[in-house]
Parts: structure tokens; C-alpha cells; sequence
């Protein structure tokens, strides 16, 4: 509910914008999805005998803001949360939820005015690079004595490949996969969303 409103509120905003053919949207604000990854937990035991820790991927909400510094160039920031569980007692299977911040820069770049000549198409095809942090707030214990306490923070970091859509000059849809050293010793990451430029 609280996402809808926030979108409902972005989209009022940037129509009013729209409506002045002379206004340069120079900021783009993305909502949407990340798939994180939470710490391994359980067990799969393998063709040759060897016994793997198992983790599954959930989905986090993000916000990423990004400024056109040049024609097809633009540096932002990151921000999202999620309450993945964490192990509460290191000696035991007793998992807890944490309120885990992911929080970053970025840098992108449309690669498709390079190959066609042509700015400002609808359809977009981009190499990204980000650097962040992540921060969570875990409970800890011996399950009779239980502690809280900021862990980290854990360094973040990736390059990759996204491609969008715009329905209208304000209005378009985002997916993208990166490739590097994510939280929980994830190599990759997924990403989709809205984006809404004003």
C-alpha cells in the first residue's frame, strides 16, 4: 500500500513536469526489487557425499536515484532494505530476522547511442558499476541471554548489464544483472523496477 502511494505520488509529480515540453529530466528515480541473498542455512547433501549449506534469495525493496552528469552518463546512490534471517545462536539452527540496509553509489552508462548515434531513444541498453555497503542489526544469544547490535558494515561491490524501456519520456521499466562480490559471499544480483524521470 505504502509502495503504491509512493508511486501514485512520483508519477503526479513527474506528469506535472511532462506537461512543460521545455522541462530537461535530468534525475531518474528507480523503484523496484533487488534479490539478496540471506546466510546459508540447512543443509543439501551432494552427489559425491559432501554435505552443502543452502541459502534461498529473496526479493529486497530498493530506490535508486540517479543524476545525468553527461548525454549518456549518469552517477546515483542506492538504498534498500530487507529483514532476511540471520543465525541468532552461532552453536545452534535458531534463525532470526534482521533489519539489513543496503546502501551504495553507482555509475551508468547507455552503451546504445554508441552503436546507433541517436540519444533519447525509448529503449535503453546500459553497463553499470556500484560500490556499497551493508549494515544490519541482528539479535544474538545463547537462548536465555539475548544481545542487539549493529553488525558490519560488509563491503559491496559489482559491474553489470541492464536494459529498459520507456513507455513515455517519464515513465519506463528497469531489469539488470551484476556480476561481483555481494553480501553472504553472493557473486551476482538481480534487479528490476519502475523508473520514473523528472
Amino acid at each position: 500500500m505504502v509502495f503504491a502511494i509512493v508511486v501514485c505520488s512520483f508519477l503526479y509529480s513527474a506528469n506535472s513536469i511532462a506537461s512543460n515540453p521545455e522541462s530537461n529530466r535530468r534525475v531518474s528515480i528507480t523503484l523496484g526489487v533487488y534479490e539478496v541473498t540471506a546466510e546459508k542455512r540447512g543443509s543439501q547433501t551432494l552427489a559425491d557425499g559432501n554435505v552443502a549449506e543452502t541459502s534461498l534469495p529473496e526479493a529486497a525493496p530498493v530506490i535508486k536515484v540517479n543524476f545525468d552528469v553527461l548525454s549518456n552518463l549518469q552517477v546515483g546512490t542506492y538504498l534498500a532494505y530487507s529483514t532476511m534471517p540471520h543465525k541468532a545462536i552461532p552453536t545452534g539452527g535458531v534463525y532470526l530476522t534482521s533489519n539489513t540496509l543496503f546502501y551504495g553509489l553507482a555509475i551508468r552508462y547507455d552503451l546504445l547511442p554508441l552503436i546507433t548515434g541517436k540519444d533519447n531513444l525509448r529503449f535503453k541498453f546500459s553497463t553499470h558499476a556500484k560500490v556499497g555497503v551493508v549494515s544490519a542489526k541482528w539479535t544474538e544469544g545463547d537462548g536465555e541471554n539475548w544481545e542487539e547490535s549493529w553488525n558490519g558494515p560488509f563491503s559491496e561491490y559489482g559491474v553489470g548489464l541492464s536494459a529498459s524501456y520507456f513507455f513515455t519520456q517519464w515513465l519506463g521499466i528497469n531489469i539488470g544483472c551484476s556480476a561481483g562480490h555481494f553480501y553472504n559471499d553472493s557473486s551476482s544480483r538481480l534487479s528490476a523496477g519502475i523508473v520514473i524521470k523528472i
